[in-house]
């Protein structure tokens, strides 16, 4: 398996390195008993779970050197370039010039409303949008490795100059030196410690080489094939006659081999889990960007008539090229940190290796966050694809499934014992809070009367204020259904009502078939009690701010208004906490809309609509 993801070829390592002449080969731990006596069962459960704590260590260990050459010798851009050579002509001529006529025709008929009545901003902005879907359709048909050489030479040709510069510096060889180093500090003197008891051993020091030898093949004699399996076991014995019987380690008996296993899986995690993470980041950010390349003439069709997808493929490509720079620059940061930490001069015990190397990987977490950005990476390209596709609602088995939760509610529509609801009336505005809003500034939002200033790229923080636009195309009563929504947010805010750990995931877990079960019992209640919704059963605020699939209060909202508000909610990370609910209107002329129909409401006016 370690072969499988390290093949170690010829040139992979440092020149005179264990690691240059035999990769992972004969580095395993045997039971050695001279007299045939049968071995007792402590020595052999001892290296049984040594060698396979060993074994786990080196998985780690080649799947970082692995990648690190596949990265280095751009071994994953030769057949991915076949692949978006042939596919993007494929999915052009077969896809994309026979949609294109009845694409455009669609395209047509969006602008011509806009045509009609003389909105010339964003009938320019359409089919501004609409060209450039045009252009990445024929770009990546026309040109597509042109695309992906230049962001070669910005992901693996600039990311290794980073890299080299960095290192060489120091005087510290940029392509062999991190494989080496790893091979050498966690996989050799580690095996060689459970096989003469120390690496700086007399004995280690004279025939550790040798019997790593004569336990397996070097890359010479593999490619030459003239050594035979026999000649390999006369000089193991050759070998094992030399060493003696002067210590336990040799012949398996100390008990020490799983203590050095379980050592050597601790350094592979400190040691290569902050370089394997940066180098799957790396990897990934080369694979999304083909795989832009290749479905271009698709997203390209399809950007002509849904615009997001060009920002979707913005943001996926603008966030790829920038995480693999970042991690090229945190992991030669960390290979110069590893190799003084390493460096056998230093006389540092092997704890105290390990304790510099764990604060230096944590302050590199901390600084590039790579978990964080390789699910982002993986998000915005779950972006695209949710972009170019309709959303799917109620499938065949969500409604099957969905009576089974909630069997109380088949006895003839009759209420559910227990269960309260809160409908918004269609009366005088709603009680309002106060909230302190020292930390906001900048855009001026109004929320039934505060005014608050939001501060730009709020949402990405840990926690602050949340702000819902009111769409352009909202009517006066859809108005006031923005301005509810926003009150009872605030409600639940003061009241406590809200998830503690911020902003919580509804999508495709166990609180989404608790919301659609929520859903589903509230419907039933009000048929029960002769009041239908006349919308849809919208929860105030949102289950991603509750946690919960019950509303803290129900409305009785457009569906329109219910998905704008549910859309604005996913601009808020997961684990967002809110410090207060604001609106923000396209126009003073909106509030003031909103203001008259809550007036007109009260009075009775049969005009109020």
């Amino acid at each position: 398996m370690v072969g499988a993801l390290d093949p170690t070829p010829a040139t992979a390592g440092t020149p005179g390195s264990v690691y240059h002449e035999s990769g992972y080969a004969g580095l395993i731990w045997h039971l050695h008993n001279p007299q045939c006596k049968a071995p007792t069962s402590i020595a052999g459960m001892d290296t049984w779970a040594g060698n396979q704590l060993f074994n786990t260590a080196k998985v780690v260990i080649g799947t970082t050197n692995g990648l690190h050459y596949t990265l280095s010798n751009q071994e994953l851009a030769k057949p991915f370039d076949d692949l978006i050579t042939t596919g993007t002509a494929a999915l052009y001529n077969r896809v994309t010039v026979p949609l294109l006529g009845l694409v455009l025709i669609v395209s047509s008929l969006i602008l011509f409303p806009l045509i009609w009545r003389g909105n010339l901003a964003r009938i320019s902005r359409k089919a501004l949008m609409a060209l450039g879907g045009l252009w990445l359709a024929s770009a990546t048909f026309f040109t597509p490795l042109l695309y992906t050489h230049v962001l070669d030479r910005v992901l693996i040709t600039g990311t290794s100059q980073v890299q080299a510069d960095l290192l060489s510096a120091v005087r510290i060889e940029q392509q062999h030196t991190l494989p080496t180093l790893l091979h050498e500090s966690v996989v050799y003197r580690n095996w060689v410690s459970g096989q003469f008891g120390s690496p700086d051993s007399e004995q280690a020091q004279q025939y550790a080489r040798d019997l790593a030898r004569s336990q397996g093949f070097t890359k010479t004699e593999a490619a030459a094939g003239q050594v035979t399996v026999a000649q390999k076991k006369q000089d193991y014995l050759a070998l094992r006659g030399k060493i003696g019987d002067s210590t336990a380690y040799a012949d398996g008996g100390s008990g020490a081999r799983t203590g050095y296993g379980l050592l050597a899986f601790l350094q592979s995690v400190v040691y290569g889990m902050f370089q394997l993470l940066v180098k799957l980041g790396i990897l990934l950010a080369q694979v999304i960007l083909r795989v832009v390349v290749l479905a271009g003439p698709v997203l390209g069709l399809v950007a002509i008539v849904h615009h997001g997808v060009l920002r979707a493929v913005g943001r996926a490509v603008a966030a790829a090229v920038f995480t693999a720079i970042l991690f090229a620059v945190l992991a030669g940061v960390h290979t110069l940190a590893l190799n003084w930490i390493l460096e056998t001069s230093n006389g540092l015990s092997a704890a105290f290796e390990m304790f510099l190397a764990t604060a230096v990987a944590a302050v590199l977490i901390l600084a590039g966050k790579p978990l964080f950005r390789i699910r982002q990476l993986a998000d915005l390209t779950a972006e695209i694809a949710s972009t170019s596709l309709p959303a799917v609602r109620g499938g065949f088995w969500e409604r099957l499934r969905l009576p089974f939760p909630h069997p109380l509610a088949l006895a003839g529509g009759a209420a559910i014992p227990g269960m309260q609801a809160a409908i918004i009336p269609k009366g005088p505005r709603p009680e309002t809070h106060t909230f302190d809003t020292s930390a906001l500034d900048d855009t001026v939002v109004v929320s039934h009367g505060v005014t608050v200033r939001a501060k730009d790229g709020h949402e990405k923080k840990s926690g602050g204020p949340v702000v819902f636009k009111v769409a352009p195309w909202a009517t006066p009563e859809q108005i006031v259904q923005y301005e509810d929504y926003v009150a009872v947010a605030n409600e639940a805010l003061a009241a406590g009502a809200l998830s503690r750990t911020g902003r919580v995931s509804t999508t495709k877990n166990a609180l989404s078939l608790e919301i659609e079960t929520a859903i589903y019992r509230e419907k039933e209640r009000a048929k029960a009690a002769k009041t239908p919704y006349k919308g849809v059963a919208g929860h105030g605020p949102d289950a991603s701010w509750t946690g919960r699939g019950e509303a803290y209060k129900w409305i009785d909202m457009d569906s329109r208004v219910n998905g704008s508000l549910g859309g604005q909610n996913s601009r808020y990370r997961i684990g967002y906490k809110p410090t207060v609910f604001a609106l923000q209107y396209v126009s003073q002329e909106q509030a003031d809309q909103a203001a008259e129909y809550r007036r007109r409401r009260a009075e009775g006016d049969p005009h109020d609509a």
